[in-house]
């Protein structure tokens, strides 16, 4: 973005929040004697009349208050949600940490079978073995 486009685009944006609060001020003064009875859920006398002005402060006060608490609950659900999700994930790595320590102890089961299994034939191997070499030495004739 150039310089002028960038200055151009600061002085708008200036000049619109002037508008928007002259506007504002010519609303407060031309208000500023009229008077209104209101009903406010039963708190408010309706007898005595406020000013406008202070009922437009209240108003404007009130709508910054709530767009800051629907702001703060949108945040308080979003983190719900967050912890929501973390806590399945956390759920799921310990179904699958689960798993893989059954997995591996079936792995070690297997491996000591094979390896018992192993010995076992290893042994009746050399048994094998050693007759038949006996068997050939004394042919020989050597003990």
């Amino acid at each position: 973005m150039s310089l002028a486009f960038k200055r151009l685009k600061v002085y708008l944006r200036v000049a619109v929040v002037v508008a928007l609060a002259s506007v504002l001020a010519l609303v407060l003064y031309k208000n500023r004697d009229h008077r209104v009875a209101f009903w406010f859920f039963g708190i408010t006398d309706e007898e005595r009349k406020i000013s406008v002005v202070l009922l437009l402060w209240t108003t404007a006060g009130a709508t910054l208050i709530v767009a800051q608490i629907v702001r703060f609950m949108r945040g308080l659900v979003k983190d719900l949600r967050d912890v929501r999700r973390m806590k399945a994930e956390h759920a799921a790595a310990a179904v699958q940490a689960s798993r893989a320590a059954e997995l591996d102890e079936r792995e070690r089961l297997l491996t000591e079978k094979l390896a018992a299994h192993s010995r076992e034939g290893r042994s009746t191997g050399e048994a094998t073995n050693i007759s038949a070499q006996g068997g050939a030495n004394e042919s020989r004739g050597e003990s």
